[in-house]
């Protein structure tokens, strides 16, 4: 016979039931939102509230880590803003409270999501999601004349690497009504991808109905429109004088007479310039390379527009006769693949040796000249190298930009369709936005961040091997970039004590982290690498 199930156990069990129920919680319900509105400029400050109602048994305390914190994902960093104090020291069940606080949009161009939720830190995200809002960010030129801070570019916003582009035949397209889509495309693809100057012509002898003809009847308004239709797109621009082979660039006096004219028509808008270069390549396709007349060209510069920045333009093997005359440089290095594919890679820390600021004005990209470089992560490493060899700005250089032809394997006039063009400001993006302005440090110097412990021959065009470790350096903050290493590497934290997020250049994702002390060792794998320190919750750069 069964025996029955005895009944105070059936009663005990049914006794736990409103214990366990009565167990305190987390709870959140949302009272009402006061979100951004559905369209912000890039950087735009605005002030939200957000009222929440504590539905839980269990009281929020500041000391109990109770925040509100972004969502979409969780912890999103997009508004700069990743989770907030209770802004009173406690919350008890049935009370409600009113997170007001500022946010700023995302610096890059896109569509964010704007969301939030309570969460208790290090137990648990808890109780309801705000509505969703959708917010359309748009492009916002930077405000403020640009001038040089030591080696650093900075405007009325403040610091910022500066990433260009090039578009030589900018004047030409905007002249022309049937090209002049073409150009806003390359504009608004450049602006919504983080550009901030467009590095045009302003007079070149091409061919073919390709010229940029001072000589045009209208070429002063043509020059004074473009430069502010640019900025009205959120683009600056870089006039690189002379390219060569007009009338103007003809004789000593007929080029300080052009000199005289364009810096006339563009000192009233110095905001939507980026910079004033002399000239684009001495000493190439009939351009003068005397640099004593370059420097006489650049100070009447100056003196009209005071502030600005003026470069002369530098051969790669004239940088000292070029630098003794005070002015930044901006010189085309070296395009060729003597030695290896990383070459070119490196040559920014080189430079920065002249002790002047520079900036890597035309270096090797798809479809540039000696040597075509479409590799994306060698690309987005050579402009990443720029500003820890000191450069103040940098420019992606393809054949469309420099508009007179497309090499083999280009397809499109657009410089906006040419490989690797919108890796670029989202690589410069992860860097310190003062780099510039960090010590220089080599992996084998004594105290460098970190040692490379294993190294590999550099060989004649198969680009293996591993360049050290690269990093600029202020305080405790700082920036690595290992170059190439074909297998995975062994480095040693040398005075670099914490976190550090290891990024990998294909992806430009946080690949892992490693936790450093002085004498740690760690190997990275295959490909080169970004270390930085993470990155504050919701801190971005502003570029």
């Amino acid at each position: 016979m069964t025996r029955p199930f005895p009944l105070t156990i059936v009663v005990c069990l049914l006794a736990a039931l409103p214990a366990a129920a009565s167990h305190s919680r987390n709870g959140a319900v949302v009272v009402s939102q006061s979100a951004p509105s559905a369209r912000l400029t890039a950087g735009q400050t605005v002030q939200v509230s957000i009222t929440l109602r504590n539905s839980g048994t269990k009281t929020w305390t500041r000391a109990g880590g109770y925040k509100l914190g972004a969502q979409s994902p969780a912890d999103s960093p997009a508004f700069r803003v990743g989770r907030v104090p209770l802004p009173v020291e406690s919350v008890a069940p049935g009370r409600t409270v009113t997170f007001t606080f500022p946010v700023n949009a995302p610096v890059r161009p896109g569509s964010y999501d704007f969301q939030w939720r309570m969460v208790q830190e290090r137990k648990e995200w808890f109780g309801q999601l705000t509505p969703k809002v959708q917010v359309a960010v748009s492009p916002r030129a930077r405000r403020g004349k640009v001038r040089l801070d030591g080696w650093q570019a900075v405007d009325d916003d403040g610091p910022f690497n500066a990433v260009g582009f090039t578009l030589m035949s900018a004047l030409r397209l905007y002249r022309n009504p049937q090209t002049r889509a073409q150009l806003d495309k390359d504009l608004d693809e450049a602006a919504a991808a983080g550009y901030h100057f467009a590095r045009i012509l302003g007079e070149v002898g091409w061919d073919d109905g390709k010229e940029i003809s001072p000589n045009w009847p209208d070429y002063d308004q043509n020059l004074v429109a473009y430069v502010r239709h640019a900025y009205s797109k959120g683009i600056r621009t870089q006039l690189c004088i002379f390219g060569g082979g007009s009338p103007a660039s003809a004789s000593p006096s007929t080029r300080a007479a052009f000199v005289d004219r364009v810096t006339r028509l563009l000192a009233p808008q110095q905001e939507a310039v980026f910079a004033m270069q002399v000239q684009n390549e001495p000493g190439v396709a009939g351009q003068f390379d005397d640099p004593a007349e370059s420097a006489g060209h650049a100070r009447r510069i100056a003196a009209a527009m005071p502030g600005a920045i003026v470069m002369m333009g530098a051969p790669f093997d004239k940088g000292e006769e070029f630098a003794r005359y005070g002015f930044p440089l901006s010189p085309h290095l070296d395009r060729g693949t003597t030695g290896t594919l990383w070459r070119p890679v490196r040559q920014p820390w080189d430079y920065s040796e002249l002790g002047k600021p520079w900036m890597n004005d035309e270096p090797v990209g798809p479809g540039s000249s000696i040597y075509s470089e479409t590799d994306c992560v060698r690309q987005k490493a050579l402009h990443m190298m720029t500003f820890i060899g000191k450069g103040f700005a940098t420019v992606f250089h393809s054949s469309p930009g420099v508009g007179y032809r497309l090499r083999p394997g280009f397809t499109s006039p657009q410089v906006s369709d040419a490989p690797c063009f919108k890796d670029i400001p989202a690589a410069v993006g992860l860097l310190p936005f003062q780099l510039p302005q960090y010590t220089r440090k080599n992996g084998h110097w004594r105290d460098s961040p970190f040692e490379n412990l294993d190294a590999f021959d550099l060989q004649e065009n198969t680009g293996r091997g591993v360049n050290r470790a690269y990093s600029g350096i202020r305080g405790d903050d700082f920036a690595t970039i290992t170059l190439n290493q074909p297998v995975g590497v062994r480095f040693r934290c040398r005075t670099i004590s914490g976190p550090v997020s290891v990024y990998k250049l294909e992806t430009l994702q946080v690949s892992e982290t490693v936790q450093c002390a002085p004498g740690t060792e760690f190997e990275l794998g295959p490909g080169p690498r970004l270390l930085r320190r993470p990155r504050l919750q919701g801190v971005a750069s502003p570029n």
